[in-house]
């Protein structure tokens, strides 16, 4: 009877035991993390942080070496600070960045390290104050990112005159019709084709031709006579150069003279040729004239005196 009424006792004793260890436990675990040692670092986010919360992972490349301390708004009431106890030993504050990085489709985020590059130091925000603990610089998340560029891209679009281009493509819509309907466009398209057939039955009659042995044949004998005309005109061409121009010059000079005496002489001559003419003539019309009136005289009479003429 005695026994009977213990064992209730007991068993209800082992179940508020076990529940009080097994709630210690968890807490223990949970906040075993509390009681490690850690380093206080502060970084600055200029963007939302929706999804972080205090106890929130901090990782290292993909490994786990923190967590989130506390969230708070900074002194320039822009920015946004969040305050992380860290457990790995390093200078964080000048060779590493932090960013945002999401947990799947949970919309939850925790903060990635990784080492800086010096592009990523350009993109973080400038501080207007002095924080309190060793800051690590931050960069946009790869969503804000996203987010700016199409913002960008969504401004660039804006900026379009999507007026003007249409107006633009139906003035040259209208410009192009005009043209291909134009009729000088269709006689120069006829053109074409009748110059193209030209060329093709020239193409053929060239290929009849140039099959023919007669005719080649004579462009051989049509590229000899270039060479051999080649080769003349450069002989000449020195001989000429050997020839004393000056020398040339003065005999054509000397020439020139001795042609010019020659004319004089002669220009003289005739001259004198036709002073005698003249006299003749003068004696042969007074002999007529004393034939006529008195033809005895003729033979009668005293030959005329000679006249004296000078030279």
């Amino acid at each position: 009877m005695t026994l009977k009424k213990k064992t209730p006792f007991l068993v209800g004793l082992f179940v508020i035991i076990g529940s009080f260890l097994l709630v210690g436990g968890i807490i223990w675990i949970g906040a075993a993390k509390y009681f490690k040692k850690g380093t206080i670092y502060v970084t600055y986010f200029d963007e939302s942080v929706q999804g972080l919360q205090v106890d929130s992972k901090v990782k290292y490349r993909g490994v786990e070496v923190g967590w989130v301390k506390s969230i708070d708004i900074a002194p320039d009431n822009r920015l946004i600070e969040v305050m992380m106890i860290i457990n790995f030993e390093g200078d964080f504050e000048k060779t590493k960045i932090a960013k945002l990085e999401p947990v799947g489709l949970t919309g939850m985020v925790y903060i990635e390290l990784d080492n800086a590059r010096p592009e990523d130091l350009k993109r973080t925000p400038k501080l207007s104050f002095r924080p309190d603990y060793p800051a690590i610089p931050s960069v946009p998340s790869d969503i804000q990112r996203i987010v700016a560029n199409v913002n960008k891209i969504i401004e660039s679009i804006g900026k379009i005159d999507f007026e003007g281009i249409s107006n633009q493509i139906k003035m040259t819509t209208k410009t192009m019709e005009m043209f291909l309907n134009d009729q000088r466009l269709k006689n120069i398209v006829g053109n074409l084709n009748e110059i193209s057939e030209n060329l093709l039955k020239i193409s053929e009659q060239i290929k009849i031709i140039t099959k023919d042995e007669k005719l080649t044949g004579m462009i051989t004998d049509a590229t000899e006579v270039v060479k051999n005309t080649r080769t003349l005109i450069e002989k000449l061409k020195n001989d000429l150069d050997a020839i004393n121009i000056k020398n040339i010059s003065t005999k054509t000079d000397q020439l020139f003279n001795m042609f010019n005496k020659k004319v004089y002489a002669i220009t003289l001559e005739t001259q004198r040729a036709i002073e005698s003419i003249k006299r003749a003539s003068s004696s042969l019309e007074e002999l007529m004239e004393r034939l006529k009136d008195s033809p005895s005289d003729i033979i009668f009479s005293e030959p005329p005196q000679k006249d004296v003429v000078n030279y």
